[in-house]
């Protein structure tokens, strides 16, 4: 039988006051998160959506888009015909069920079986088939009129009982006799290797055609299709054996023509690789195999000379103007193969695929570029259903596309014999909604965010952060998500007390009858609710509450014209949220400051003149280390500045000897923070709290930007009016710690004491006390940076020593001369790291 083509199967939080779930790793989020996180990750959950909503920034879209593109030369090659050729199983046996009968019935008028079985050979006396009774069987059909005479047997040695001669004379004198040639095929059956053709005494007087799956093949694939070589074709009779019969059949000589068969007026399109695909009929109710169908034993053509007139007759009516393939099917043989509907006999084979080209090719491949098209729509569909972000309506939409494309499949198989490569699209498609579910899982959608899911400590924590910033009701209603149990009812409990505070009596109620549901004796609740309905029923004449910073609900709070989305993070005087200006829909990171709580009468007004100044002044710098700062405003006493959201973190976690980053990376910021400064200086701004905390670093980009200029001013004020210092004064010049006019140089002096820490993880000057620690500044010299670190390089010892001179008079003059120091420093390290 003809060669049959073998298939190969191929974080952290940053902000403790935030839901810990709402930065769950962005990992198939396409970017890294909201622009200035820290941690590289975040959502605006409030704003009840995801920052993975566009599709172009999401990397399990991106690799859907890839395992789909992927999926083409893999289609084109066919890597995964196994698989492909086991969904054609199921397709071929659905069709019989729909298919239009004429197509699915066997083409008894021009085909029929002799075959040789158990019970031909059971009264034969043996086994095999002498080779002089195959030509006996060959001319006893050519008297019977047989249009041709297909002999499925190889006979590529001589006999060794000297037959050849006798049987090449029974074959001459049939005229009409094809036999079977072996193909020496490739390993991965693309590229034939020669051919095999029967002894000359034999293929002088027939034709033959080429097969690699003889009786003896191990060859266990399902076959279905027909491979056509052409280099194979060029050759004296270097067609395939069914082509080479059917040929002989329609006397004319088979042709290929840009990829179509074209064997007298049959022209059939051939697929990829010019395979054919085989049609199987649909067998008669009780029967297996073709050959019980439509043949008959060979007993009865080596015995035809014992027949009866009449039964030659019949005989004759059976086997006239027919191809007659002689094929064996006992178990012996073992020429047995899988297809898609079973196990079918190695003749029978040959036969469906002479009915596949008598029926015009049934099954025809669809053009390659349409079925790019299907793939890259079903992708599209299935990107599209990624959007859905209730699971159980994506898991249902997802179920419908792949029901869909499947009934689709079958249908135009079915229906219009049209044959897709279905695994490509479905495995491409099984990948990508795997991708997208893993997304979903990894980051909390809308459903997931408006459920019951939300951690009792996440929303304790943001509950908290909300009432710090004078947000009750939000705070109360996070409180309520968080069941009931003594550490919280304390917390609630003070919750109601800062609503009466704020003489928000009427909610103040609220809140103890929610205590007093959990447990009617709980403290003073009686008591306190009993006074709080008072001032409710009686309130004092021109008395009010306090205006807060949003009324909860649904409405998102405002800071100015600003929508507050989520808190960023939290200092010792303000907040710091991510934002929102709708009207040009910028993202903006907005840092409050609570000077009503600081300062009082006039000093409250001196410093919200001073805030708005130096916001002002602030606002003016345009450089791009430094953070734009777009407004600033006020808000029922809670004061905040817009300022440009970034991307990275800041350098706080970056002091320790064991996280420093490399020399080289530590230079390049101290430049970029020494050109900022100079800039500012220039424009007689002076920062007045250079430390790593107030320097973000993006990693990604190499960029480092200086943030909270002005603000030192502010928190001097609050120091002056409490006698205490807000934070560690680890970074302060001297004359800033002795509280002497300072200009710019005083900013080079604590870049100075940055670069120190950041190059040995350790301060220039420490103390356990704060006078101690002042003192120090002032008088006492920096221990060499080469007592943390002995390897660090001469040239940065001297740099820090000029940066970190008492008097200002012997530091760098300006930020251009500390950066240019920094930059022959660099690239001296880096010339020398190269080297290395």
């Amino acid at each position: 039988m003809q060669h049959y083509r073998r298939g190969s199967i191929f974080g952290r939080s940053w902000n403790a006051q935030m839901d810990t779930r709402v930065w769950i790793p962005a990992l198939f989020a396409g970017r890294k998160g909201c622009a200035a996180c820290p941690v590289g990750g975040g959502c605006c959950k409030e704003r009840g959506r995801l920052p993975m909503d566009n599709l172009l920034k999401r990397y399990d879209v991106l690799w859907t888009v890839v395992i789909f593109l992927l999926m083409i030369p893999l289609m084109r090659f066919e890597v995964f015909s196994l698989i492909e050729d086991e969904l054609l199983s199921w397709r071929h046996l659905l069709r019989w069920q729909i298919a239009d009968t004429q197509t699915t019935t066997f083409s008894a008028n021009d085909i029929i079986l002799v075959r040789t079985d158990e019970a031909f050979y059971s009264e034969y006396g043996g086994f095999p088939l002498r080779r002089a009774d195959y030509g006996k069987l060959a001319r006893n059909l050519a008297e019977l009129d047989a249009s041709v005479v297909a002999v499925d047997a190889l006979f590529d040695y001589p006999n060794a009982y000297g037959e050849d001669p006798e049987t090449a004379a029974m074959f001459a004198e049939a005229g009409n006799v094809v036999l079977v040639s072996k193909a020496t095929i490739d390993t991965d059956g693309r590229r034939p290797l020669g051919l095999t053709y029967p002894v000359s005494a034999l293929r002088d007087v027939s034709r033959s055609g080429y097969s690699n799956v003889a009786s003896q093949s191990r060859v266990r694939t399902r076959i279905s299709r027909l491979r056509v070589f052409p280099e194979l074709t060029a050759r004296q009779d270097g067609w395939p054996f069914a082509i080479m019969a059917l040929a002989m059949h329609l006397g004319v000589e088979p042709e290929l023509e840009d990829g179509r068969l074209i064997i007298g007026d049959i022209d059939v399109p051939l697929h990829r690789g010019l395979d054919l695909m085989i049609d199987f009929p649909e067998l008669p109710g009780g029967t297996r195999f073709l050959s019980q169908s439509y043949g008959f034993s060979a007993m009865d053509i080596l015995n035809m000379n014992a027949m009866r007139p009449d039964e030659i007759r019949d005989l004759r009516l059976d086997v006239a103007g027919k191809i007659v393939i002689i094929g064996d099917t006992s178990q012996a043989a073992n020429d047995i193969f899988d297809t898609p509907v079973g196990q079918v006999y190695g003749a029978e084979i040959i036969g469906n695929t002479m009915h596949t080209l008598l029926q015009r090719a049934p099954i025809r491949p669809a053009h390659f570029t349409v079925e790019i098209l299907l793939l890259l729509a079903f992708g599209a569909l299935i990107l599209s259903s990624s959007l859905i972000r209730t699971a159980p309506t994506r898991v249902l939409a997802t179920l419908l596309l792949f029901g869909g494309y499947l009934t689709f499949g079958i249908l135009l198989y079915g229906l219009a014999g049209i044959m897709i490569a279905m695994t490509y699209t479905l495995l491409a498609g099984l990948i990508g909604v795997v991708l997208i579910s893993l997304r979903y899982f990894l980051t909390v959608d809308e459903s997931l965010a408006l459920s019951n899911r939300e951690s009792a400590e996440s929303n304790r924590m943001l509950a908290l952060a909300l009432q710090g910033q004078g947000q009750l009701d939000m705070a109360f209603d996070k409180f309520r998500k968080i069941p009931l149990d003594p550490g919280v009812a304390d917390l609630v409990y003070n919750l109601a007390l800062d609503f009466e505070r704020k003489r928000h009596f009427n909610k103040a109620v609220s809140v103890y009858d929610y205590l007093k549901a959990w447990k009617a004796d709980y403290r003073d609740v009686e008591e306190r609710r009993k006074g709080a309905q008072a001032a409710v029923d009686n309130p004092m004449k021109g008395s009010g509450g306090t205006l807060m910073l949003t009324t909860g609900g649904t409405e998102k709070p405002m800071l100015g014209r600003y929508e507050v989305e989520k808190v960023l993070g939290q200092g010792a005087m303000g907040v710091v949220y991510q934002g929102r200006d709708p009207k040009i829909n910028r993202v903006v990171a907005i840092k409050t400051l609570s000077l009503e709580a600081e300062f009082e009468g006039d000093m409250l007004e001196e410093v919200k003149e001073r805030f708005f100044r130096e916001a002002q002044s602030a606002g003016r710098l345009n450089h791009p280390n430094i953070v734009a700062i777009y407004d600033a405003g006020e808000e029922q006493d809670l004061a905040y500045i817009a300022m440009e959201l970034l991307k990275g973190k800041d350098l706080s976690a970056n002091t320790d000897p064991e996280s420093l980053l490399p020399l080289p990376t530590v230079l390049d910021i101290m430049i970029q923070c020494a050109d900022a400064l100079d800039y500012a200086h220039r424009q007689n701004v002076v920062h007045r709290d250079i430390k790593p905390g107030n320097i973000m670093y993006d990693q990604d980009s190499g960029k480092a930007t200086l943030t909270d200029f002005g603000i030192a001013r502010i928190t001097d004020a609050s120091r002056t009016r409490t006698g205490t210092v807000l934070g560690t004064p680890n970074y302060m010049s001297p004359e800033q710690a002795l509280g002497e006019h300072v200009d710019g140089r005083s900013d080079l002096f604590s870049l100075g004491v940055v670069l120190y820490q950041l190059s040995t993880g350790f301060l220039p000057f420490h103390a356990e006390s704060m006078a101690s620690l002042m003192y120090k500044i002032v008088n006492d010299k920096h221990p060499d940076p080469a007592v943390y670190r002995p390897d660090l390089p001469t040239g940065l010892r001297k740099i820090v020593h000029n940066a970190l001179g008492k008097n200002p008079g012997k530091r760098y003059p300006t930020g251009a001369k500390f950066a240019a120091h920094l930059r022959l420093l660099r690239d001296r390290v880096g010339g020398e790291r190269k080297q290395a």
